[in-house]
């Protein structure tokens, strides 16, 4: 079962009785690692989930009406050529004005429920989405190609990762200040 695997310091970590100001001892033959809680634990357990994504924006393809009419034009291709995910990448690496995903084939992980616009938050985690659904959404930001590809990790384990991430990369920057001056 999932909580036979885990270590004993997770198992202390997110156990009912763990508070602000507890502590856990971690000893072994060559050292002895202290943990305290700094803060009452909750463990976020709400799902996440994973998507691609094009976005064609009236901006770039001059009015919404153009944007739909591509949309809509390569969404029934792309459905009658079967609609595989790879053919969805290369969609998005194609026509996505999403510049930030373009290199993933529009992919977003881990999103979780209230990061997108509405009508795309509300097709994403609706109860009934199933992996492979797909669909041609229109919002404030233009028209969008979308594909559920499943779940995602929890939310308290991104939101983990972030935070190291986070810390490794303000780590890194300040080695790079240290080694490089820099004048603006």
């Amino acid at each position: 079962t999932e909580e036979e695997s885990k270590t004993d310091l997770e198992k202390w970590i997110f156990a009912k009785d763990t508070v602000k100001g507890s502590t856990y001892l971690e000893d072994s033959s060559t050292s002895c690692t202290v943990y305290i809680a700094v803060s009452d634990t909750h463990k976020n357990e709400a799902e996440t989930r994973n998507m691609y994504h094009v976005l064609l924006s009236p901006d770039i393809y001059d009015s919404l009406d153009n944007a739909k009419l591509l949309a809509n034009n390569l969404y029934t291709s792309w459905v009658e050529d079967g609609s595989s995910l790879e053919s969805f990448k290369e969609l998005a690496n194609k026509y996505t004005t999403d510049y930030a995903t373009s290199y993933t084939g529009g992919y977003y992980a881990n999103v979780a429920s209230g990061d997108l616009v509405s009508a795309l938050n509300n097709w994403l985690f609706a109860s009934e989405r199933k992996e492979g659904d797909s669909a041609v959404i229109e919002t404030e930001y233009g028209v969008h190609l979308i594909y559920y590809s499943g779940k995602g990790e929890p939310y308290w384990k991104v939101s983990a990762i972030q935070a190291i991430k986070d810390e490794k990369t303000a780590d890194l920057m300040e080695s790079y200040a240290e080694l490089y001056e820099v004048e603006v």
